[in-house]
C-alpha cells in the first residue's frame, strides 16, 4: 500500500466506529441513559471526578464533595463525568438530587469538554440543606461523544459540603455504543501480504456451504479465484466464518481486493518490502514519546513537533531533581530522559525495562541474521551505533538513574516516577504543572534493571564499552540488592499514574539470573534460573519467567549441548500451542485465553506470541512457525472480528484515536492523531473505563474495543506494546526484503583495534611451562607473541563447544581485538591424509556442533576458517560422501552468516599444488560458498604468498561471483618443497596482517604444531606443539 493511501486511511478510519441514527430521528423508547454510576450504590465514585481543590467521596450512598472557600469562578470547584455522547437536534433531560451543608446556588452544566465548549444546558440550581430533586431539559446543537456533565460550585464564598445522588441524563436516538458498523465481512490484512508468506483471509457469513471468492487487482480484473473453507462459529467473535486461502496466486502489486459475491474487502498489497515503512514507524514511536528532549520537526514533521517535557521549564517542575513521595526517603534523584509510558506522563521501570529489552533483542535478532535494520530519524542518527540501540539507550539511561544511591536500600530501584495526581486531557508534557515524585523501590523494578542492565552490557560491548561496563555494574549491584530485599512489593492502586503492582517476583529473579548468566558466565547465576517459557503465560511486564528461556536462546553456547537441545524443545513446544491456537480460530490469532476473556493490552499478547513463534522458527527453521508469526500480523492489521487495523496509519480502517495526552486530535483539532505505527491496546473483556462501559456492554471478547480517546482500557498506547510490534515487524521485513537490505552489520576489522594474540596458544603454553629452556625466548618473541588462529574440534569431556568458543571470542572482544578461529570437526575429515582424522560422530552431530559454534560468537567480531582440507579430499571419497559433505559445509556457512553477523567466514579452498583452480571454484560453489564471506588458501601448507595469491585469483576468476580470500602465511617463508608433513627447511612467513595481496595474510596453522607423526617430527601427533619444529621455522632449517 502506498504511503499516500496509508495516510488517507487516517481520514476514513474516523467513520468506522460511529453513531448511526435510525431513519426517523425520534426519541428512543425507553429512553437511553447516558450517565454511568449515577446512584453510587456500589460505594464507588468512578467514573465521576472532582477538581483538585475539591476532594470527594461516596458517603451514605451519595457523592459528597468538600467545596473550599476562596474560589473565584464557578468552574473552580466542580464534580463531573466525561465522554458523554450527544446528538444534534435531540433533547436531553438532566436530573439530580442535591443537598448542601448550607444553602447555596450551583450550576448544572452539559457542554463539550474541549474547545469550542458548545453548551447543551447551563442552569442554576438552588441547593438547600434538605435533599431535593432538580430536572432540566434542553436540546443539543452538536453531535459529539466528548460532552461533559458537571456540577459547578465555585465562587460561592465560605466552604461547604455538596452531596449529589440519583444523577441521570437521558436522551438521543442512538443506543449506547451506537450501531456498530464493522464494514465488509471479508477480512484481510489491510497492509498486505508478503510475496513468500501465507495469504489467508476470513469471511463472516452464516452460510454453511463453501462460497466462491475472487481476487481482484487494482483494475478489478479477476486474477485468481476459488472456494472458501467453512469453519463455523468463532467463539471469541461470536460470529460464524469461513476461511479463504489465496496463496496460489504468485503475482504482486497494489490495490488488490477479495470479493465474495458483491462483498469487497478493504484494499491490500502483495509483494516485497511491505513492512519496511511500518518497521521504521513502529520504532519512531519511541522518539515521539521521549521525555526531556524537544521532539523536533526535522525528525517527525511540524504536526508532531513539541517542546521538551519535564525539564524544569515552567510550568513543569522537571525531572532533574525529583524528590521521593513524602515520607519514603530524604533525597532527590536526577531521573531525566526515558520514555513516557503510555497515555499519561508517567515513567515506569517494569514497563520501560521490558520495552527496552525487546528493542535490544530486536537488534540482536537482526544482527544475527545479517539484517542491518532501518535508519531512524533521531538526533543520534549517523553516529557509529545502530539507531535502534541509540533509541533503546535513551530509556536505559533513565532506568540506570532510578537506582537508590546509598543507605539501607542502596542498589534497589525506584518503581516509578509520575505526577501526584491525574492530569486532564489533552495536555502537552511541557505544560504539565503537577509535582512529580519518585515512588518507593520494589524488588520487581530492581530485578528488571538487573536483567536489562545485563543484556545492555552484552549488546553495547561492541559499540560503547564504557556504557556496557556501567550497565553491568548497575545490574550486578541491583541483583545483590534484590537478594537482600526479596519481598519489597509495589502497592496496588494510587493516583496520578499506573500501579504496576506485582507481588510475585520469582519470575523476575529467574529472568535477571538468566541475563546475568549469559552476560558473565557465572555458574551462581545459572543456579538461580528457576523458570521456563510456558504457553499459558507467554511473557509480559507482570509475567517475566519466560524471558529466561528467551535470554538463553540468544546465547545457547553458554549451555551444554543437551541443555541447548532442551531449550529449543521448550520454545518449540510453546510455539506449537500458539500455532494450534491460530489454526483453531476463525481469525489468525495465536492468543487464545483459556477463559475466553481478552485482557488489557490483548494486542501485545498477540505480538509477543508472534515473537515467540519467530524465535522458534529461528531455532528450528520450521516453516510453520514462520507462517504463524506472519499471520499474527494479519490479525493486528485488519483480519479480525471488527475489521480494524489496530495500527495507526496502516490500513483503510486504522485506529486513530488512541488514549494519549498529546496525540489528541479528537479533543483538540490543533493537536495530531497518534503517530503512524502506534499500536492500540486492543479488545479487553474487562471494560475498565467509562467509555467502554458505556458503549461495549455485552460485547463478544474479540469485539470489546472502541477507537475512542477516552477508552484507556481498550485503546491506550504503551511502550511495551509498540516494542512488541517493532520486533515482529522487523522479523516480517527481514523475511522478504530487497536483496540489498540483508547486509553484514559491520566489518569485524572496523569493530576492533587489531588482531588478537592468543594468551593460551600452544607455543605460549610451552614457553610459560619452560621458561628456563634456551629456546623459550626465541619461540616467545618470534611465534608466541604473534596473532594466530585457535583451532576447535570436538570439545573435551566436561566442556561444550559453546563454552570454549564463547570464552575465546569474549576474551578477544574484551581486549578489543579480532580473533581468528578454525572450525575443524567434519565427520571423516582429512580423508586422504589420515593424520588429522576424527571429527563429529555424524552429520547431525556436526550440525549441532557448528550451530553452537556460530551462536557462541554471536554479534562479536571474529574471523573463522571453515574446515581445512574439506574440498581437497574428494578423490578419496564416494559421490554420496561428497554430497553429504557439501550439505554439511553449506549448513555451516549458513550458520555463521545467520548467527554470527559480525563474523567473516572463509571456506578452505586447498592450496596451489593440490586441486586445479577451475575445479576448486566448482567445489566451492557446490559447498555453498555464496553464504561465506570468502575462501582461504594454503592452510597448513608452505606455498609462497605469491604462488598462493596467483592460485586464489585464478579460483576467483572461475567463480560465478568472485569472493575475497585469505592466505595462510604461518610457514611459507621459504616456499614449498613438495612435501606437506613437517618438511625440513621451511620458515615462518609474513605475520598476520591486512592486505599483502589478499584480504588478509593470517597465521592459521600454529607454527610449531605438528602436521602428524612424520617428517622432522616422526613421533609428534597432529596438532601437538613441538619446540624443535618451532625453532626450525624460526631459523629456516
Amino acid at each position: 500500500m502506498s504511503t499516500l493511501r496509508r495516510r488517507s486511511g487516517l481520514v476514513l478510519a474516523a467513520l468506522v466506529f460511529s453513531f448511526v441514527s435510525p431513519p426517523a430521528a425520534q426519541a428512543a423508547d425507553p429512553e437511553y441513559e447516558r450517565i454511568l454510576n449515577g446512584t453510587f450504590d456500589t460505594g464507588s465514585k468512578s467514573p465521576w471526578w472532582s477538581s483538585g481543590s475539591t476532594p470527594s467521596a461516596v458517603e451514605g450512598g451519595r457523592l459528597c464533595a468538600q467545596v473550599p472557600a476562596g474560589t473565584v469562578n464557578v468552574w473552580d470547584s466542580m464534580i463531573g463525568q466525561d465522554d458523554i455522547p450527544v446528538e444534534d437536534g435531540q433533547p436531553y433531560r438532566l436530573r439530580v438530587t442535591a443537598s448542601a451543608s448550607r444553602a447555596v446556588e450551583i450550576r448544572a452544566v452539559v457542554q463539550l469538554a474541549g474547545a469550542p465548549r458548545t453548551t447543551v444546558l447551563n442552569k442554576p440550581v438552588a441547593v438547600g440543606t434538605t435533599p431535593k430533586t432538580f430536572e432540566f431539559t434542553a436540546p443539543s446543537t452538536v453531535t459529539n461523544d466528548h460532552a461533559q456533565v458537571s456540577f459547578q460550585a465555585g465562587g460561592t464564598g465560605a466552604a461547604f459540603t455538596l452531596c449529589l445522588d440519583d444523577i441521570s441524563l437521558v436522551g438521543g436516538v442512538v443506543p449506547p455504543g451506537g450501531v456498530r458498523d464493522f464494514g465488509s465481512p471479508v477480512r484481510v490484512n489491510q497492509l498486505g501480504y508478503l510475496g513468500n508468506g501465507p495469504r489467508r483471509a476470513t469471511y463472516v457469513t452464516d452460510a454453511v456451504d463453501a462460497q466462491p471468492w475472487r481476487l481482484l487487482d487494482a483494475t478489478d480484473r479477476v486474477v485468481s479465484s476459488g472456494f472458501s473453507t467453512p469453519y463455523g462459529l468463532d467463539a471469541a467473535a461470536g460470529t460464524r466464518v469461513q476461511l479463504i486461502d489465496f496463496g496460489r496466486y504468485r503475482g504482486s502489486g497494489q490495490g488488490f481486493r477479495l470479493a465474495v459475491g458483491d462483498q469487497l474487502s478493504e484494499p491490500f498489497d502483495i509483494g516485497n518490502g511491505l513492512y519496511r515503512s511500518l518497521r521504521r514507524d513502529s520504532l519512531a514511536y519511541f522518539y515521539n514519546n521521549r521525555s526531556g528532549i524537544p521532539i523536533e520537526a526535522r525528525y517527525v514533521g511540524e504536526e508532531y513537533a513539541r517542546p521538551a517535557g519535564h525539564v524544569g521549564v515552567a510550568p513543569n517542575q522537571g525531572d532533574t531533581s525529583v524528590p521521593c513521595l513524602p515520607g519514603t526517603c530524604d533525597y532527590s534523584l536526577d531521573v531525566r530522559g526515558g520514555w513516557y509510558d503510555a497515555g499519561d506522563h508517567g515513567k515506569y521501570v517494569v514497563n520501560g525495562a521490558l520495552a527496552a529489552w525487546q528493542l535490544l533483542d530486536l537488534y540482536e535478532r537482526s544482527a544475527q541474521h545479517r539484517d542491518r535494520g532501518v535508519d531512524l530519524r533521531i538526533p543520534e542518527a549517523g553516529n557509529r551505533t545502530p539507531d535502534v540501540l541509540d533509541e533503546a539507550r535513551w530509556e536505559i539511561d533513565f532506568l540506570l538513574r532510578m537506582q537508590v544511591p546509598s543507605g539501607s536500600l542502596a542498589g534497589m530501584v525506584h518503581h516509578k516516577i509520575h505526577d501526584v495526581a491525574w492530569t486532564g486531557m489533552p495536555l502537552l508534557p511541557s505544560a504539565d504543572p503537577q509535582p512529580r515524585y519518585l515512588y518507593p523501590p520494589s524488588t520487581a523494578a530492581t530485578l528488571n534493571v538487573a536483567a536489562v542492565g545485563a543484556r545492555c552490557a552484552r549488546v553495547y560491548a561492541a559499540w560503547d564499552k564504557a556504557f556496557a561496563a556501567r550497565c553491568l555494574r548497575v545490574a550486578e549491584r541491583a541483583w545483590k540488592a534484590a537478594a537482600a530485599h526479596p519481598a519489597v512489593y509495589a502497592p496496588d492502586g494510587g493516583v496520578g499514574g499506573g500501579a504496576y503492582d506485582d507481588t510475585k517476583v520469582s519470575d523476575e529473579f529467574s529472568w535477571a539470573a538468566a541475563e546475568l548468566f549469559v552476560a558473565t558466565g557465572k555458574a551462581s547465576y545459572r543456579r538461580s534460573i528457576t523458570t521456563v517459557l510456558k504457553a499459558a503465560d507467554g511473557f509480559s511486564w507482570q509475567e517475566t519467567g519466560g524471558l529466561a528461556d528467551l535470554a538463553l536462546a540468544r546465547a545457547p553456547w553458554r549451555l551444554p549441548l543437551l541443555d541447548q537441545w532442551k531449550l529449543r524443545q521448550r520454545i518449540a513446544a510453546v510455539a506449537d500451542v500458539y500455532v494450534a491456537a491460530l489454526r483453531g480460530q476463525g481469525y489468525a490469532n495465536p492468543y487464545k485465553p483459556a477463559d475466553g476473556k481478552y485482557v488489557w493490552g490483548s494486542n501485545s499478547a498477540v505480538a509477543n506470541s508472534a515473537m515467540i513463534l519467530a524465535i522458534a522458527h529461528d531455532l528450528t527453521w520450521s516453516g510453520k512457525y514462520r507462517d504463524a508469526a506472519l499471520e499474527s500480523l494479519d490479525y493486528l492489521l485488519g483480519r479480525n472480528a471488527i475489521n480494524q487495523s489496530y495500527v495507526t496509519g496502516y490500513g483503510e480502517r486504522a485506529s486513530q484515536n488512541q488514549h494519549h495526552r498529546f496525540w489528541a486530535k479528537s479533543l483538540d483539532p490543533a493537536l495530531p492523531s497518534p503517530y503512524p505505527g502506534s499500536l492500540a491496546g486492543g479488545p479487553n473483556s474487562g471494560l475498565q473505563d467509562p467509555v467502554a462501559q458505556r458503549n461495549l456492554q455485552g460485547c463478544a471478547a474479540a469485539t470489546c474495543y472502541t477507537d475512542h480517546i477516552g477508552s484507556y482500557s481498550t485503546n491506550e498506547v504503551a511502550v511495551n506494546w509498540n516494542s512488541a510490534l517493532a520486533w515482529i515487524t522487523a522479523f516480517a521485513d527481514a523475511e522478504n526484503s530487497s536483496p540489498n537490505s540483508s547486509k553484514v552489520l559491520a566489518s569485524p576489522v572496523d569493530l576492533t583495534s587489531g588482531f588478537y594474540v592468543d594468551p593460551d596458544s600452544t607455543p605460549k603454553a610451552w614457553v610459560n611451562a619452560h621458561g628456563s629452556d634456551s629456546r623459550a625466548a626465541s619461540i616467545n618473541s618470534s611465534i608466541a607473541s604473534k596473532p594466530m588462529a585457535r583451532w576447535f574440534g570436538n570439545p573435551p569431556s566436561g566442556s561444550t563447544i559453546g563454552q570454549l568458543v564463547g570464552g575465546y571470542v569474549g576474551a578477544a572482544d574484551n581486549a578489543d581485538k579480532l580473533p581468528v578461529l578454525v572450525a575443524y570437526n567434519l565427520p571423516g575429515r582429512d580423508a586422504c591424509g589420515g593424520h588429522s582424522g576424527g571429527g563429529a560422530g555424524s552429520p547431525a552431530a556436526y550440525r549441532t556442533w557448528v550451530s553452537a559454534f556460530a551462536d557462541s560468537i554471536g554479534t562479536r567480531p571474529a574471523v573463522v576458517i571453515v574446515e581445512p582440507d574439506a574440498l581437497g579430499d574428494f578423490e578419496c571419497m564416494s559421490a554420496a560422501q561428497i554430497t553429504e559433505r557439501n550439505a554439511m559445509l553449506s549448513f555451516a556457512l549458513q550458520q555463521f552468516r545467520d548467527r554470527a553477523p559480525n563474523t567473516w567466514a572463509y571456506l578452505d579452498a586447498g592450496n596451489a599444488g593440490w586441486v586445479p583452480a577451475a575445479t576448486m571454484a566448482q567445489r566451492l560453489a557446490g559447498a555453498g560458498v555464496s553464504a561465506a564471506h570468502g575462501f582461504a588458501v594454503n592452510v597448513s601448507n608452505y606455498y609462497t604468498t605469491s604462488a598462493s595469491t596467483t592460485y586464489a585469483n585464478n579460483v576467483r576468476a572461475a567463480m560465478a561471483t568472485p569472493k575475497p580470500f585469505v592466505v595462510d602465511t604461518s610457514r611459507n617463508g621459504n616456499g614449498s618443497n613438495g612435501n606437506w608433513c613437517n618438511p625440513a627447511g621451511r620458515k615462518l612467513g609474513t605475520p598476520t596482517q591486512l592486505g599483502g595481496g589478499a584480504e588478509m595474510l593470517l597465521w592459521i596453522k600454529v607454527p610449531g604444531n605438528s602436521d602428524g607423526p612424520c617428517g622432522t617430527a616422526p613421533s609428534t601427533p597432529a596438532g601437538q606443539f613441538n619446540p624443535d619444529l618451532a625453532v626450525r621455522l624460526i631459523n629456516g632449517n
